[in-house]
């Protein structure tokens, strides 16, 4: 992924609870629908329901994206995103 690529996440949820997924340090200039902190920015997604996060990364860096909701982040619910500055080489 590059700045400028559009992200696009589709969390499908087989849990039995809600959840919801945080893009941890991306700024969310006008798409903070998308920021993912359930009963504040959004809705959890239920069980059995899908959630498609969408936005352009205008940020270079290393991320991270997890849970969050009913502490799924501490039970692992996380994984990195690297993002690079257009032109650099893959890593």
């Amino acid at each position: 992924m590059t700045v400028g690529d559009t992200l696009a996440l589709t969390v499908r949820n087989s849990l039995n609870v809600s959840t919801s997924i945080h893009a941890h340090g991306i700024f969310q200039n006008g798409t903070n629908f998308m920021d993912g902190p359930a009963s504040v920015t959004q809705c959890g997604i239920p069980p059995g329901g899908q959630f498609t996060y969408e936005y352009v990364v205008y940020q270079a860096g290393t991320f991270w994206l997890h849970g969050h909701d009913h502490h799924q982040n501490s039970d692992g619910l996380r994984t990195p995103l690297v993002i690079r500055e257009r032109g650099q080489p893959p890593i």
